[in-house]
């Protein structure tokens, strides 16, 4: 008896250790400063839309169906309904799919693991990869309703701009950004 009233006060302390050692590594890496690299990267997929708990993703890189008959240049999207992470427009994440996908387009399904990948931030740069895909994102929700493809991002040193290629629907577009943090 006496095991067991040692043993029930000790497993409480160890639990309130443990949950004061853990962090929120899902917050931290949200801050687009935080994790940031010198090189671009096409990896994975940018949150293009935000709303509550849901998010939509789409591929950085694009399929290329030609060979069947269908588009060359084809960007996936995936609506999903119950990201708990602080994520924000413009950010690259990978998203594990848990459980089946609804094949609409955009496709939606529901989140397991999530995984926010560093933001390109040239050396001279003074904006990061995801405060010009965000504001990229703004503009072309005023040329068009259908959520962006984000093509390329690429950072202009000599003109201290950024140019972000846009694929929306079927237009493709150019937009130029400048290297400029609004206060």
């Amino acid at each position: 008896m006496k095991v067991r009233f040692l043993l029930f006060p000790m497993v409480i302390f160890l639990l309130f250790i443990l949950a004061g050692c853990s962090s929120d590594d899902t917050i931290a890496k949200a801050d687009s400063e935080v994790n940031t690299v010198n090189k671009p990267s096409k990896e994975d997929a940018y949150v293009v839309k935000k709303e509550g708990e849901s998010v939509l993703v789409v591929d950085a890189k694009p399929q290329d169906f030609s060979a069947t008959g269908g588009e060359k240049e084809f960007y996936s999207a995936i609506g999903f309904s119950n990201i708990k992470e602080k994520l924000e427009i413009g950010q690259r994440v990978w998203i594990e799919v848990d459980g089946p996908i609804m094949e609409s387009y955009p496709a939606q399904a529901k989140a397991g693991k999530v995984e926010i990948l560093p933001t390109y931030k040239p050396d001279k740069a003074d904006l990061t990869e995801v405060q010009v895909v965000r504001e990229a994102i703004k503009i072309a929700d005023t040329k068009s309703k259908w959520f962006p493809a984000i093509r390329y991002v690429e950072y202009e040193e000599e003109g201290d701009i950024w140019k972000v290629g846009i694929k929306q629907e079927e237009n493709e577009y150019e937009l130029v950004i400048k290297d400029k943090v609004e206060q």
